[in-house]
Parts: structure tokens; sequence; C-alpha cells
């Protein structure tokens, strides 16, 4: 059964906890059985996984969306320099050699479909990062080339495509740069 939200509530955006894990792994679940109807390889190959979230909570770096106290998605804030991000083609970061935060691993649970939790929770993630760091210049993130749905969302919050980077053994990915205003 679907749950039904108030299309009003307030979304929070706060840091995960070890308990928040069962709710992650199945968002990651829902997000990978999305992504692979759509004919997209990424989060195909075993990541991410419940390690993955587990090292990224015990840094710190991931955050729990929840509407009325239920937790509809996840996304990882992470500062310092991306070792993915240091070579882009195709174009340039916007602020090449300014501090910045990186923006991974980010779902919405199919049970929060129509709520608009994914422009939500980005903006939210925006301003949790300005908060961490005020120094920043930019945050930056990147999608796999097939998903039109994140890139339109990133587009819809502000995020400006500004080339492509290769992660793995060369996985291609379009990067996207927030600039601090």
């Amino acid at each position: 059964m679907i749950k039904e939200f108030n299309t009003m509530a307030e979304l929070m955006l706060q840091k995960a906890e070890i308990a928040d894990l069962l709710d992650v792994m199945e968002i990651t679940k829902q997000a990978k059985a999305l992504l692979k109807a759509d004919g997209i390889n990424q989060w195909q190959a075993g990541y991410p996984n419940e390690d993955d979230f587990e090292n990224d909570i015990v840094k710190g770096h991931l955050y729990v969306a929840k509407l009325e106290k239920t937790v509809v998605g996840f996304i990882s804030l992470i500062d310092g320099i991306d070792p993915w991000y240091k070579i882009i083609e195709n174009g340039a970061w916007l602020r090449y050699d300014q501090p910045y935060y990186t923006i991974h691993r980010v779902a919405v649970s199919l049970s929060a479909s129509g709520q608009q939790v994914g422009y939500r929770m980005l903006r939210a993630a925006i301003l949790k990062c300005l908060e961490l760091d005020a120094t920043i210049a930019s945050i930056r993130v990147d999608t796999h080339p097939l998903n039109t749905r994140m890139q339109h969302l990133l587009e819809k919050v502000g995020f400006v495509k500004t080339g492509e980077i290769f992660i793995n053994e060369g996985e291609l990915r379009f990067a996207y740069e927030y600039l601090k205003a």
C-alpha cells in the first residue's frame, strides 16, 4: 500500500542514523528497479550498497528527507575534493579552483511520488551545504547520460551542465554545478 502524504507537509532534511538504513535500502531497491526499467545501467552492479550507506552515515555525509516523520528520500553531501572531478571534458567547472561540496547517491521513494520530493530535497541540500560551509563557491554533482529525470531535476533547481567526467572504469557521467549566489 502506498502511503499518502499531505501535499503541504514540510520536508525535513536531517542527518541519517543507522536506524534509517532499512528505509534507505528499500528506497535504493526502488531506484535501482526504476533505472533498470528505463534501460539505464547506473546503480546496477552492486553500488550503492549497505556498506556505502553505513560509511556515509559514520562520516556524517548521508541525509534523509522526511515527510510526516517518514523517510522519503536520501542524499549524500560530501565536502572536499572529489577525485573523479579533477578532469572534466567537453566543458569546464565554473569555479574550478574554489572549495565545493559534492552531491552523491540521491533517490526518492516511490511512496512520495507527486510530492516534488526530489526538487524539495535538492533545494534543502543546497541550503544545508551552504550552512555547513559558508566558504564554498559551488556544489557539484554528476549523473548518467540517460538519466533524464535527474538531469531535468538538477536544471530545475539551478544546476548548470558543465561538461563530462569519467568514473570507475571510464563510465561517462554528465557533470553539473550550482554556483553560490
